[in-house]
């Protein structure tokens, strides 16, 4: 597992089985100017929405964080034998700051509590996010995961468990919005070359990708996820979990 304290990104995961689960550039060239463009990333306090003074995607993927906490190794350390009771962890924060103040306003105060384990078989991660000033504010967030497909998998490539659940589609445009709302009543979602954008905005507990026709892939579990917009609060908090394991039908 392989965590940067620049956007508290996820970089790399390998679990047991020797595969990597998430997509990484060929060639990137690493600075601390931009969020990573592949890996796992916290989203915060927006979504996939407009606005005009910060990034589609909030601005906590491209920020510098904290280590506060946990369990960590690198080069030099002892290695760890990874069992159910020994689960190296990493716990990241980020608080209120001037560059924050510019894009989302000087009255909302926060701070976030980012924890992520390496477990035998999969990994967690607990997001925990405090109001810290005197005024209610709202947000949205999430985790926005590139996971890996090579391209001989992807036409047996399929997400089940999303039946039934609107979402926004962000490549069908309205003339108002940049985004139109569907209701999507397909049992599973299947991958081809063209492309798909989309926000689901009440996402269940549960969802699986499968890839390939053997049946491998990747089973992610939420706890509390903010799909929707979200109040907190002052001096109050909120905190969701998300844990993704390699899965098999």
């Amino acid at each position: 597992l392989e965590v940067h304290a620049h956007g508290a990104s996820i970089q790399s995961w390998v679990p047991v089985n020797g595969t990597e689960m998430l997509w990484r550039p060929d060639e990137y060239e690493y600075t601390r100017k931009e969020a990573y463009p592949g890996g796992i990333q916290l989203k915060f306090p927006i979504h996939n929405e407009d606005n005009p003074f910060m990034d589609p995607g909030g601005f906590t993927s491209n920020m510098e964080w904290k280590i506060t906490g946990g369990s960590v190794w690198g080069e030099g350390s002892p290695e760890w034998t990874l069992t159910e009771s020994v689960c190296p962890t990493v716990e990241l924060t980020l608080e209120t700051q001037e560059d924050t103040h510019l894009m989302w306003g000087e009255q909302n105060k926060f701070k976030i509590v980012y924890t992520i384990t390496l477990m035998r078989k999969k990994i967690r991660t607990e997001v925990r996010i405090f109001n810290e000033g005197s005024r209610v504010w709202e947000f949205t967030g999430g985790l926005s995961a590139h996971l890996r497909i090579d391209n001989a998998k992807l036409p047996n490539t399929r997400v089940v468990g999303l039946c039934r659940q609107p979402y926004w589609d962000y490549l069908e445009p309205t003339k108002t919005k940049t985004k139109s709302r569907w209701m999507d009543r397909n049992r599973t979602i299947a991958f081809s070359n063209e492309r798909l954008e989309r926000v689901y905005q009440f996402p269940p507990s549960e969802i699986r990708l499968h890839k390939g026709i053997e049946g491998q892939g990747l089973a992610i579990k939420n706890a509390r996820y903010p799909g929707q917009c979200q109040q907190i609060r002052t001096r109050s908090d909120y905190t969701w979990t998300t844990i993704l394991r390699p899965d098999t039908l």
